[in-house]
């Protein structure tokens, strides 16, 4: 291999092991990547999607950006975000049971949070989807 090849190859090499992977880490891997900041109440329900749904899912509210689980903005606010009660609580029951259940055969396997924890997000996923 000649010397310019030699140099060609490392700078492919080099832009696409370092620079595009540090690239879109930053980009969609900071915390403060949420185009808008949830409430104070809100921020420990934030965390615990984003540590447990964020890598699969998007939810604008929550700064994710996930690739392989559906949008949450788009499936689960179709009609527009949840503006009465009874709206909230019957999203609030359909992500619940998603997480409980699972989704797709093992798409989204069943039990990712229990208890007060998948609460917690089923919650907060009911009120902030498609905001």
């Amino acid at each position: 291999m000649n010397k310019r090849a030699f140099i060609y190859f490392g700078l492919v090499a080099l832009l696409l092991v370092i620079v595009i992977p540090l690239w879109a880490f930053n980009k969609d891997g900071s915390e403060s990547s949420s185009p808008e900041k949830v409430a104070a109440s809100d921020e420990a329900a934030r965390q615990l999607f984003v540590t447990n749904c964020g890598t699969c899912h998007t939810l604008d509210r929550a700064g994710t950006h996930g690739v392989v689980g559906p949008n949450l903005d788009d499936r689960l606010a179709a009609a527009g975000p949840a503006t009465d009660q009874a709206a909230v609580d019957a999203t609030q029951q359909r992500v619940m049971t998603a997480i409980q259940q699972g989704v797709g055969n093992g798409a989204m396997p069943a039990g990712i949070l229990e208890g007060s924890n998948a609460q917690t997000v089923a919650n907060f996923v009911a009120r902030v989807a498609g905001q």
